[in-house]
């Protein structure tokens, strides 16, 4: 992405779209090596096991990402919220 023009408002702004990206590239990455295995049986996963994206928890990245869609239908600051606290540190 071409960030050259972009005027910053504030860090919030910066991160808010920092966390966006990174959303973006992690969930792309979980897609592209997960896409075959969907798994039936959902279970709990904390905030802290997502935070690190390696071969084990693709499919868990995947359903933050659906999870966090779902929510922002609902409650789009909550999202942005759980949002930046995960892929924003």
């Amino acid at each position: 992405m071409n960030q050259s023009g972009v005027e910053w408002q504030n860090r919030s702004h910066f991160f808010g779209v920092a966390s966006q990206a990174m959303r973006r590239i992690q969930v792309d990455y979980a897609r592209s090596r997960h896409a075959a295995q969907r798994a039936g049986d959902l279970a709990k996963v904390s905030l802290e096991e997502v935070m690190a994206v390696d071969g084990e928890n693709l499919g868990e990245l995947l359903a933050l990402d659906e999870i966090l869609s779902r929510l922002s239908a609902v409650d789009s600051q909550q999202a942005k919220i759980v949002e930046l606290r995960v892929f924003g540190g």
